[in-house]
């Protein structure tokens, strides 16, 4: 049942509105609006009572604000559904919940990282070059270039390992 006012006739230059109450007796208002906006500030300053789920609202915001959505919410779906049951419930089929695009671990020859930008990272080249040369087109020159990186990653691994072994034996 529409709860809106609704322009029913013009004569004269006044305008009859007439509302369809919840319990269903009829209301009108009459007006000599002097432009448009006098016209749409009358609708839009009454309040129009609404029952969601079995609760009646005395407005559409207040109605909004109690089920967490915006009062046009509660109007697109009085206009294409006709009924207020669903609003504020959520999607009818929501999508995957949290991250989706999270990190995935990667391995290159035996060694496991735990994203591309972590590895990008860790080459010391940048994630849009690093993802060309992963890629399974990537060119026979890509495909050189990433074991260089990964070479002088291996090399700086070891550099580091050994140096923190013969901080470890050197005496204090």
């Amino acid at each position: 049942m529409s709860s809106h006012f609704v322009k029913t006739a013009t004569k004269l230059g006044q305008v009859l509105y007439t509302k369809t109450n919840v319990d269903g007796s009829n209301e009108t208002a009459q007006t000599t609006p002097t432009s448009k906006k006098s016209e749409y500030h009358l609708r839009k300053t009454t309040a129009i009572p609404c029952e969601i789920r079995g609760i009646l609202y005395p407005s559409i915001t207040a109605a909004a604000k109690a089920v967490g959505v915006t009062p046009a919410s509660i109007t697109q779906m009085l206009d294409r559904k006709g009924t207020l049951e669903t609003v504020g419930l959520g999607k009818k089929n929501p999508g995957p919940v949290g991250k989706t695009n999270a990190a995935k671990p990667i391995t290159l020859w035996g060694i496991t990282f735990a994203s591309r930008t972590d590895a990008a990272r860790k080459l010391e080249i940048c994630r849009v070059k690093f993802t060309r040369h992963i890629s399974k087109n990537a060119s026979h020159k890509d495909k050189e270039a990433l074991m260089m990186f990964m070479m002088n990653y291996l090399n700086k691994c070891d550099t580091e390992k050994k140096s923190a072994q013969l901080e470890r034996e050197l005496p204090p």
